[in-house]
């Protein structure tokens, strides 16, 4: 349930300007919201110009990312889809440029995938930094209790000095990566909408409509796309993610979220989306730790392992 809330505050710009009304009898294409985003900016939510700069400041300073990494010039949809695999935010954009200059099915199913991709990932990012600042909130509080009363040493008042700062670019950088978020989901909903329209019968147009309504808590739609899914390709590791992910948002059961991802883990143990959201789903920060470690293996430049991951362990060591 907390993943949906999360999301819903991203996708409630799309919600609330032309996005698709719900009715009884679900439909096939998510509709693609309008420029009211933008039009935003000026009552009071954060410009994507101002949001896309904290982002890359953010990512400017921690990304661990391998400047020759030949995934940043994809040649292929087949390095599209690696890119897909990595869920890496910082190789998304050149996975979605090179589906885009591509023809077919299969380019548009991968460009709608990698901006529902990527606005996910934004999500993810978010939710574990907020989580970590209000773990750091607590012991912020009390240390400026004690340094108000004078009873706090420098080494104390450093460490106050730099908890502060620490929850204050958490806070900030996850409020603009969900402001990001929400133009990669607008523009995945908008494709996945067009490849459905052309492609009626394609499983990918399915798997990709049901992503989105996933995301945007749609839970009729989602079904009908799951059944879609069932029909055209029942033994899809994405179905196992799908399910597994709405098994915990929709129905409040993580721990049968977290045994479905296990199995789609088992069937592909690269599949670095579905260890993100073990490292989300973790109930407490010891586990936190572990799966961290586990997405780590798969993928040490994850943006979670390389923007928050010196977060966990020192929440983990601090506890």
């Amino acid at each position: 349930m907390r993943r949906t809330l999360i999301l819903s505050s991203s996708l409630s710009i799309l919600a609330a300007c032309g996005g698709q009304q719900q009715s009884a009898a679900p439909t096939a294409e998510p509709a693609a919201a309008s420029t009211a985003a933008a039009e935003q900016d000026t009552s009071g939510v954060m410009s994507i110009e101002r949001a896309e700069q904290i982002v890359a400041d953010f990512e400017k300073r921690y990304s661990g990312a391998a400047a020759d990494d030949p995934l940043r010039q994809p040649a292929s949809l087949d390095d599209v889809q690696a890119i897909l695999q990595r869920d890496q935010i910082d190789l998304f954009g050149a996975g979605a440029a090179f589906a885009a200059s591509q023809q077919g099915v299969q380019a548009e199913a991968l460009h709608a995938q990698i901006e529902l991709s990527w606005g996910d990932a934004c999500v993810t990012l978010a939710g574990i930094l907020w989580d970590n600042a209000a773990r750091q909130r607590p012991v912020a509080r009390r240390l400026a209790l004690r340094k108000a009363t004078g009873a706090l040493d420098a080494a104390a008042a450093k460490q106050l000095t730099d908890m502060q700062a620490s929850i204050s670019e958490a806070t900030a950088a996850a409020a603009a990566l969900m402001r990001v978020a929400s133009t990669h989901l607008e523009k995945g909903a908008a494709l996945a909408a067009a490849l459905i329209q052309a492609h009626p019968d394609d499983y990918l147009g399915y798997r990709v409509a049901a992503d989105y309504y996933r995301m945007r808590g749609d839970w009729d739609n989602f079904d009908a796309m799951v059944k879609q899914i069932e029909a055209h390709n029942p033994e899809s590791n994405g179905l196992a993610f799908l399910e597994g992910v709405a098994a915990a948002d929709r129905d409040g059961d993580p721990k049968k979220g977290a045994e479905l991802l296990a199995t789609a883990l088992a069937r592909d143990p690269q599949f670095t989306r579905a260890q993100a959201q073990l490292v989300l789903w973790a109930p407490d920060v010891a586990s936190q730790h572990a799966e961290l470690e586990k997405l780590a293996a798969q993928n040490p430049e994850h943006q979670i392992v390389v923007w928050a991951g010196d977060r966990i362990r020192a929440a983990d060591t601090a506890k």
